[in-house]
């Protein structure tokens, strides 16, 4: 069962099938337009892509299993939640839309500190698709700095990791221009090519840019919690990597690949 809001959004089904060790949509077959009440399907995973004049395109994973039903009931609510379609031209390029609905969290006997496994119910939210870069935190701190808050930005400054055993000073990785503006180092260290994701930074200071962000867009913008990224990478069939359960190194960018 799908609601949308607003209703008449069309719904194409398809089913994440194995390829390559990856779960792959494969199109299943269109589901006519919303409200759909009831529709028989397989049991399994599926994403269902809904589209409608005016709106942008959503995209709403949904798991199926044997005499299941998903009607996408919040919690405490007796009737389906409509599943908001955002007028076209409000998510940026960048910006990922994740439905409200159920997912499986946690469940990962491999996870360091994981979570056991459990279904919650996570409302809607944007994310950004990518982390923010080198060249995005820089000039976050350079703003700071032209706005005469200088002590702000050098406390958001990233820093040299620890030692070992979690001794020695942390020293700030950045350099400054003569006029007192952040640069990249220069280097051999790749780490801080532009668009790399910016690291050495800790919560407070990646709560301060996403409060600057948020006052230079006029957008709520905020640190993701924990189960809103593992949603937003996850999707809601319990998968243990973003791609599906079969973890090759070559998949991702780790030490082993």
């Amino acid at each position: 069962t799908l609601v949308t809001d607003p209703p008449g959004a069309a719904v194409t089904l398809f089913r994440y099938e194995l390829s390559d060790r990856r779960l792959c949509p494969v199109l299943e077959r269109e589901l006519g337009t919303t409200p759909l009440v009831r529709v028989p399907v397989r049991r399994g995973s599926y994403l269902c892509v809904l589209r409608a004049p005016g709106r942008e395109e959503v995209r709403y994973p949904v798991l199926v299993g044997r005499d299941d039903h998903w009607d996408g009931r919040a919690p405490g609510e007796p009737l389906p939640r409509p599943i908001a379609l955002p007028p076209a031209g409000e998510l940026g390029p960048d910006d990922v839309y994740v439905p409200a609905g159920w997912c499986w969290t946690g469940g990962d006997p491999e996870a360091t500190d994981g979570l056991p496994a459990q279904r919650l119910w996570v409302e809607g939210f944007v994310i950004r698709r990518f982390p923010v870069t080198n060249a995005e935190y820089v000039e976050f701190l350079n703003d700071l700095v032209a706005s005469g808050r200088e002590a702000e930005a050098q406390a958001a400054a990233p820093r040299s990791e620890r030692g070992p055993s979690g001794g020695g000073e942390r020293r700030p990785v950045l350099e400054r221009d003569p006029r007192g503006r952040f640069i990249l180092p220069e280097g051999d260290d790749p780490a801080w090519q532009p668009g790399l994701l910016v690291v050495q930074i800790d919560w407070h200071a990646a709560s301060a840019f996403a409060r600057w962000l948020a006052a230079r867009t006029g957008e709520p913008w905020r640190l993701p919690g924990e189960i809103e990224r593992e949603k937003a990478a996850r999707g809601v069939d319990g998968r243990i990597f973003p791609w599906g359960d079969h973890g090759d190194p070559t998949f991702a960018c780790v030490l082993e690949s």
